[in-house]
């Protein structure tokens, strides 16, 4: 009998290990998914080498590459979330970054003109961060941040 309750409480640690790896697992796969970032920037990004500089405003990559830095963020602490795990202030505030950056600006629905874009990031950024957190260049910060 103890042979017996060694042996099924060896497979209930593995069965249980193994469940919370897959979970794990599945809730990384699905970050990627869920929130875009495994397809959509990859194409921003080739969209990126072809025009800016030549068609798009000179705040364009420096918006861009806080965008994406900001929504991996927001990827990072919606694990956090699923794990378990406290969120801080800005984990909280990146989720919601990258719930209206979906809606407002990666949505198949959404059509905007460039610079309308490049205005609706801004606002978002003003929304959810201070200036020192979005890291994009004095100078433009000083341009186009327009306070929530």
């Amino acid at each position: 009998m103890q042979q017996l309750q060694r042996s099924v409480g060896r497979r209930i640690r593995c069965f249980l290990f193994f469940k919370q790896r897959t979970a794990y697992e599945i809730g990384v796969r699905l970050v990627g998914s869920e929130m875009g970032i495994s397809g959509r920037f990859r194409s921003l990004s080739r969209l990126k080498q072809l025009v800016i500089g030549k068609k798009t405003r000179e705040d364009h990559p420096q918006v861009m590459n806080a965008c994406v830095r900001l929504y991996a963020d927001a990827a990072n602490a919606k694990t956090k979330l699923e794990n378990g795990f406290d969120l801080s202030d800005y984990d909280e505030r990146t989720l919601k970054f990258a719930f209206d950056y979906s809606e407002k600006l990666l949505a198949i629905d959404v059509n905007i003109e460039i610079n309308q874009m490049l205005d609706t990031a801004w606002s978002l950024f003003a929304k959810y961060f201070t200036r020192e957190e979005v890291a994009i260049k004095e100078e433009l910060i000083k341009k186009y941040w327009k306070e929530a």
